[in-house]
């Protein structure tokens, strides 16, 4: 009987519906939500729960103490400010005759800390001195916890670059804002060090990366020297495939006036689906005049299926109803879980097919779809 599989995001159950004589022996396309699909509920279920994040954690603690070291600043500048108004107060009433600029400057100090503006221990020790050089009476422990602040704010600034640092995946930086903590004393986070091979395999990575562009530059630069049009091609594909950047063989192809697309090559693929779902069997012919999804699509000769890409970009063969459909959605009885980046069919490494008897998409490695015709005797399989 007909069947249905439920579209993506929605919940799991089969539903059945009325037979029609027409369907008897060639079943529905069916609605499925693919193996392979990052974003299938089903995928999800069986996915590993993600590993923590090296360069977040540490963040996270850097953050941490750069909250502490600013908490202890404050605590110390609200002292300072405590003992430079007991000062004032002193000051004021063992003089009957005020100086007016000692005042300001003091006030100006009074001002800054308790008003939260963060005067930094150089600052308020500049206007300390030029109320103390004004007649400010001097004191010996205004003069300590001033000393307190700067070794508090320089703690707090080691603490700054190196989360400044992480945040930019500096991994240099923070090799050496490390080591600037240690010369100070300071017990430098145990997350660092998974934060800094995190950041080693990304730069390797990222060189490969960078080495790899730079090998399939110069590779498309000696084909389209030599007005090599299949390597170029050949080169174009793989790089889709694998997630790779084609733009410069691309580039090398259209300056060779090889805008050809690859799919009029491919005016014919052969399916074979020996193990079930016997009715895609056969010859497809592409049809120049349309396209699917941005991809071109074949049509079975002397039958209603359709090869073509669905809506999240990988290879289909369903029937004539996606395409009166526009080819929206997914649907069909075979399809390939790897989404193709522009690859064509009979490049695609593995299929799936709708098992009937399972009611569930099963891998079959038995399925081809290929260029040309291959006269393959499969032998039958027991379970």
């Amino acid at each position: 009987a007909p069947f249905t599989v439920p579209l993506p995001r929605r919940r799991r159950r089969v539903k059945l519906r009325r037979r029609r004589q027409a369907d008897f022996f060639v079943p529905e396309a069916a609605l499925f939500q693919p193996l392979g699909d990052p974003d299938s509920p089903q995928e999800q279920a069986f996915e590993a729960p993600p590993g923590p994040d090296p360069l977040k954690e540490a963040e996270e603690v850097l953050s941490e103490l750069l909250q502490q070291q600013a908490l202890m600043c404050k605590e110390v500048r609200i002292s300072i400010e405590d003992r430079l108004q007991e000062v004032f107060e002193e000051w004021r009433c063992l003089h009957n005759r005020i100086n007016t600029s000692a005042e300001y400057c003091v006030r100006q100090v009074l001002d800054a800390v308790s008003q939260n503006q963060h005067a930094d221990a150089t600052t308020l020790g500049l206007a300390i001195e030029e109320a103390q050089q004004l007649g400010l009476p001097e004191r010996k422990a205004i003069t300590e916890r001033l000393e307190e602040l700067k070794k508090l704010e320089e703690v707090e600034g080691v603490w700054q670059c190196l989360s400044t640092c992480l945040r930019d995946a500096d991994r240099l930086g923070v090799v050496f804002w490390s080591k600037e903590a240690e010369d100070l004393g300071l017990e430098v986070p145990e997350v660092l060090m998974p934060a800094l091979d995190a950041m080693r395999d990304e730069e390797a990575a990222r060189l490969k990366r960078m080495e790899l562009e730079a090998s399939f530059n110069a590779q498309a630069a000696e084909a389209h020297a030599h007005k090599d049009v299949q390597a170029l091609q050949a080169m174009a594909q793989h790089a889709k495939a694998s997630g790779q950047d084609p733009s410069a063989a691309l580039a090398a192809l259209e300056d060779l006036g090889a805008e050809e697309a690859e799919e009029e090559e491919l005016e014919r693929l052969f399916v074979s689906s020996p193990n079930g779902q016997n009715h895609c069997f056969g010859m497809y012919v592409l049809v120049k005049e349309e396209r699917g999804n941005g991809m071109p699509v074949w049509r079975q000769l002397g039958g209603e299926r359709w090869i073509y890409t669905d809506e999240l970009g990988r290879w289909t063969v369903g029937s004539s109803k996606v395409r009166q459909n526009g080819f929206r959605g997914s649907a069909g009885f075979i399809f390939c879980p790897q989404k193709n980046h522009g690859v064509l069919p009979d490049k695609m490494q593995f299929w799936a097919r709708f098992d009937e008897e399972a009611k569930k998409w099963k891998k079959d490695e038995d399925i081809t779809i290929a260029s040309e015709y291959q006269e393959e005797v499969i032998e039958p399989k027991f379970s």
